[in-house]
C-alpha cells in the first residue's frame, strides 16, 4: 500500500517533490519508530505503518517544504533545477 500511496502522492506534487518526501518520511518514520521501541515491549521487533509517515512529509512539502526542497536540490543536484 506505501507503494501505492507514494504514486499518488507523486501525482499530486510531482516528481521533483518525491525524494524530499521520501527523505523526510523516513527521519520522521525511524524517530517515531524508535521512540515506539523504547516504550513499548517488543523493543526493536515493534512495527510501524510507514504510510502515515509519508502522509505527513507529504504535507510538509505542500506547506513550505517546497522551498528546503528546491535548496535541497540545488546543494547536491545543481543540473536538476
Amino acid at each position: 500500500g506505501d507503494i501505492k500511496l507514494l504514486a499518488w502522492i507523486g501525482a499530486i506534487v510531482g516528481w521533483k517533490g518525491i525524494p524530499f518526501i521520501i527523505m523526510t518520511s523516513a527521519i520522521i518514520g525511524s524517530v517515531a519508530g524508535l521512540l515506539a521501541s523504547r516504550k513499548g515491549d517488543a523493543g526493536l521487533k515493534t512495527v510501524i505503518p510507514f504510510g502515515p509517515f509519508l502522509a505527513l512529509a507529504a504535507l510538509i512539502y505542500l506547506f513550505g517544504g517546497e522551498t528546503i526542497a528546491l535548496w535541497y536540490s540545488q546543494l547536491f543536484l545543481p543540473e536538476l533545477v
